[in-house]
């Protein structure tokens, strides 16, 4: 046994012995902790995926809704989409 697993132990112990299971405060440390890590993640994801641009980043242009509901967090109108796939099928041949 490791100097570190024995004195985990001892005081594992002595807690155990004036009442106290330190593994239950443990177990709801990181249940808090991994509930917290987890909310924090999903409002992340839904801050990414509901906030989309209006207009386009490049022209200006309003992004048509139903671009905006089918490709999230599209920043260009599908004219300069395509302006930029053709542009970089161009410069990138395979």
């Amino acid at each position: 046994m490791s100097v570190l697993a024995a004195l985990k132990a001892i005081v594992k112990s002595r807690l155990i012995l004036r009442g106290c299971e330190l593994s239950d405060d443990v177990d709801v440390a990181n249940q808090n902790t991994d509930e917290a890590i987890a909310r924090t993640l999903a409002n992340r994801v839904r801050n990414v995926v509901t906030v989309r641009p209006i207009d386009c980043a490049e022209c200006g242009d309003p992004i048509e809704q139903k671009r905006r509901e089918l490709i999230a967090g599209t920043e260009h109108c599908a004219e300069c989409a395509a302006y930029f796939a053709e542009r970089n099928r161009l410069l990138n041949p395979r």
